[in-house]
């Protein structure tokens, strides 16, 4: 897995601490997200349905790590990957998408706008495990 080349060594908090942020705007999705994340620890969750809300949503609070749609109503989730890290540039969240797109141009579109990973879903918990352990110290 292609890490963006500014998070790789980024083990910050540990996930009861972490601030968390989902944009996700299908509600099953959300639910599995939010029950897998909890499992692992990670406590201060918030969600959003849409990527101006999760600009918003950004721009209001210090995010430790994003999961963000690639498939958002109002702004897309590149869109609002871009103004999220352009506005956090100092403390940049690590951000994930997440998407049903498995082309290789569209992982390369997400590290472009700043995001550290890159899952496809639907969301499994050996997949979060593997992916957040690089950027937190996750416990399984």
């Amino acid at each position: 897995m292609t890490m963006h080349a500014g998070f790789t060594a980024r083990h910050i908090k540990a996930p009861a601490a972490c601030e968390v942020l989902i944009v996700e705007d299908d509600n099953i999705s959300r639910r599995v997200l939010h029950t897998i994340l909890t499992q692992l620890g990670f406590g201060h969750i918030d969600i959003e349905d849409n990527g101006e809300a999760a600009v918003s949503a950004a721009a209001g609070k210090g995010y430790d790590l994003i999961f963000m749609d690639l498939r958002l109503p109002v702004l897309d989730g590149l869109s609002a990957a871009r103004k999220i890290m352009a506005d956090c540039a100092d403390e940049r969240p690590v951000m994930i998408a997440v998407t049903t797109n498995t082309l290789p141009e569209i992982k390369q579109q997400c590290m472009a706008a700043g995001m550290a990973d890159y899952i496809v879903k639907p969301y499994y918990k050996a997949t979060l495990v593997e992916v957040l352990d690089h950027y937190f110290p996750v416990v399984q």
